[in-house]
């Protein structure tokens, strides 16, 4: 993961003294979390279709998509609302958004981690707006 964003170890709260910050591009996390998911066997990564309607029933729950004329229906057990301030998948649950959102496609993935492996001494620096 080194390779695909950058880490800081100066300025993050540690419990322990160990780990950093990592910064990850969200085009790099998004291709990561893909292609971990993938690996699974369990998930299938669609494109270019548009969550239209969810229904819940005494199995789970039904999740309905478009693709031009075409509908689709998936089945399974839960469905996960990770889909950002722009959620569909909230949006159709009727639930208000609370909180503040942009236009634009923006995510956050610092995280802290554990790497002794790791040389977590390269100047990296953030800002962040003073009311967000």
């Amino acid at each position: 993961m080194e390779k695909a964003g950058s880490i800081s170890e100066g300025f993050c709260w540690k419990p322990h003294g160990i780990g950093g910050i990592f910064y990850l591009p969200q085009g790099e996390l998004n291709k990561l979390l893909r292609e971990k998911a993938t690996a699974t066997g369990l998930v299938t990564v669609r494109f270019e279709e548009t969550l239209v309607r969810i229904e819940q029933n005494g199995s789970g729950v039904n999740a309905t998509t478009s693709r031009g004329d075409a509908e689709t229906i998936f089945q399974a057990p839960y469905l996960v609302g990770a889909d950002g301030g722009q959620s569909a998948i909230r949006k159709l649950l009727g639930i208000p958004l609370k909180g503040q959102s942009w236009p634009e496609k923006l995510i956050s993935t610092d995280f802290l981690f554990e790497n002794p492996n790791v040389d977590t001494k390269f100047p990296t620096q953030f800002i962040v707006h003073p009311i967000y």
